[in-house]
């Protein structure tokens, strides 16, 4: 009998280590830090729209958080037109073709994924993208 107890007190042993280590594993996973929610904010970016060599708008990529407020200051550095699209937020604003002339556009980031943002009028090559974040 003693060789059987001691068969069933090891396999007792081998669960009771095994139950431990699972709660341990599931108290860390409980106690990890875990990143905080996005909270949506106003985001003010100065941008720039002219030719340098091509036509282009600086800087070329923008990223956000989903819920933030975008107020872009768009400064056209020549005296020739440009716009600023980005459809899938419903933007679409003219820029004032006057070297200096500073044009605003605000909205909201309302949902996650990379979008282009062009000037029809320089299609295809003046573009950028804003990545929006959850």
């Amino acid at each position: 009998m003693e060789r059987g107890t001691s068969r069933g007190m090891a396999v007792t042993l081998v669960i009771a280590i095994i139950v431990a280590a699972l709660v341990a594993v599931g108290v860390s996973y409980a106690m990890a830090p875990r990143p905080a929610a996005h909270t949506p904010q106003t985001i003010e970016v100065y941008m720039i729209a002219g030719d340098f060599g091509y036509d282009t708008f600086l800087p070329g990529s923008l990223v956000a958080g989903l819920g933030d407020t975008l107020v872009l200051h768009i400064v056209n550095t020549e005296d020739e037109a440009h716009d600023f699209h980005i459809n899938a937020f419903n933007v679409h604003e003219d820029i004032t073709p006057l070297t200096g002339s500073v044009t605003n556009v605000t909205f909201v980031a309302s949902q996650t994924g990379t979008f282009a943002n062009v000037c029809e009028i320089h299609t295809p090559e003046m573009r950028g993208y804003l990545t929006v974040l959850e």
